[in-house]
């Protein structure tokens, strides 16, 4: 994984593709400030200017065993708690050492192979272990998937991670440049006037609304209504504010 700020890409802003050329969550700006990120579309086709959401953890690929793993050691076997792990699935995301021995530490994936659900799988790290790791549950380890792989459209559910906007219509797992700051343009869920804090609808999924009046705080706020007043279900100018 590189640590140099990008300047040139091998995807278009407006393209998409059937094969990943950028790491998840690269992040690329535009002139006029607004940003992107590297994103993999989850199973079904993204509309243009819908807001998504990242992926939901799989509970049982949390608070894992792993095989033990000495010092500068640059793969771990992580045993699956009762859900499948498929090829890649966790491809540019981390494996987090939530308890016990090496706790608090986060590894990149590089790779992962599948197996069954009760079955192991062999994460390729992004850098070696820094502390030991220990077997038979002494070291307590999760998958956690990039923000922005699997991505859906938003759901009504609010308390979700907001994910970005596509430019374009985008097929189901396909790659794309996701919008997470700056002017885009978004359907929206009611008529909130300008300059209102919007978060996921709970009516419409893939909208917008505003904010409620009464706090809660596991509704992110995406950004706020610009220029003109919201017309319910139309696309309206969105300041967003992900990134």
């Amino acid at each position: 994984m590189s640590n140099q700020f990008k300047f040139n890409f091998a995807q278009g802003l407006y393209e998409t593709s059937s094969t990943q050329k950028e790491e998840l969550g690269t992040l690329r700006f535009t002139g006029d400030g607004r940003k992107f990120r590297y994103a993999l579309n989850g199973d079904t086709a993204l509309a243009v200017g819908a807001m998504t959401i990242s992926p939901a953890a799989v509970a049982n690929h949390i608070n894992c065993s792993v095989v033990a793993a000495a010092v500068g050691d640059t793969s771990v076997s992580l045993t699956a708690g009762g859900t499948a792990v498929t090829l890649d699935q966790y491809k540019d995301g981390y494996l987090q050492i939530n308890d016990g021995t090496g706790e608090g530490y986060s590894y990149g994936i590089d790779s992962n192979t599948a197996c069954g659900t009760t079955g192991t799988t062999i994460l390729k790290l992004k850098r070696p272990v820094a502390v030991a790791l220990v077997a038979s549950a002494t070291s307590e380890a999760s998958l956690i998937k990039s923000p922005y792989a699997g991505i859906v459209v938003a759901t009504t559910t609010q308390a979700a991670i907001p994910a970005g906007i596509p430019p374009v219509v985008v097929t189901a797992a396909y790659y794309y440049w996701s919008q997470t700051a700056g002017l885009a343009i978004c359907q929206v869920d009611g008529t909130p006037a300008v300059g209102t804090r919007l978060i996921l609808s709970d009516a419409v999924g893939g909208n917008l609304e505003a904010e409620n009046t009464t706090l809660d705080i596991d509704e992110p706020v995406v950004g706020w209504l610009y220029y003109t007043i919201g017309v319910d279900l139309e696309y309206k100018p969105v300041i967003l504010s992900i990134d």
